[in-house]
């Protein structure tokens, strides 16, 4: 059932009610207060959900077969078509199958050893260097964008386990941000726990490596 009431601001405002709950007085929480409880209380429930999901997917230790199969795998072996725009001896680049922005590329080591960002430790630092310099590189040939620029206007960085789709490391390289939406921008927010800027990763194995030579 639908009633309208005025707010303590004397403003007409909509409320509903059912002859279970009934309505008594809008107090000094109005329809916005309801309505912004519901954004969040649902945005909290989609996160657990989705959580739950990839943990379900992707958290699970997955057999060799499943990590030689996954799709990355299949196209760094030239089983699965791609828009390859960079390769050497130990990575590869391509085009993201979805895109967020004009420049969207996955930067991904040859070897599959490596899954998710979790897995990742001293003895990959050569490797991560790597995959960042390729990224920066890439960046700067395919969006114009100089080593300063990148720094306000592109990503390079890693989905964090759980939030990995697919068991093979893979960093991605997005440029402009500005093209982003809301959700997009929250999908790779940088520094957040789903999502690491491969900077400040590389900073932390590095730290961690220089702990141990001083050992």
């Amino acid at each position: 059932m639908r009633v309208w009431a005025h707010s303590p601001r004397g403003k007409p405002c909509l409320y509903f009610w059912t002859s279970e709950s009934p309505l008594k007085s809008p107090g000094k929480y109005g329809p916005s207060s309801t309505l912004l409880s519901s954004i969040v209380f649902l945005l909290g429930l989609f996160l657990f959900l989705f959580v739950c999901r990839r943990n379900v997917i992707c958290h699970e230790t997955p057999s060799i077969a499943v990590v030689e199969q996954n799709v990355f795998a299949r196209i760094v072996r030239k089983e699965e078509p791609a828009d390859i725009v960079y390769e050497d001896d130990t990575v590869m680049a391509f085009k993201d199958a979805h895109p967020v922005a004009p420049c969207h590329l996955l930067i991904v080591p040859k070897s599959g050893a490596v899954r998710d960002p979790s897995h990742l430790n001293v003895q990959h630092v050569d490797l991560l260097e790597h995959m960042v310099a390729v990224g920066k590189q890439l960046l700067k040939e395919r969006a114009g964008l100089t080593p300063n620029q990148q720094t306000a206007q592109a990503s390079l960085g890693f989905h964090m386990a759980p939030w990995t789709l697919v068991p093979h490391l893979h960093m991605h390289a997005i440029a402009p941000l500005r093209s982003l939406n809301i959700w997009q921008r929250f999908h790779f927010l940088v520094g957040s726990f789903w999502y690491q800027s491969a900077e400040k990763i590389l900073g932390r194995l590095k730290s961690q490596q220089t702990t141990q030579l001083t050992l």
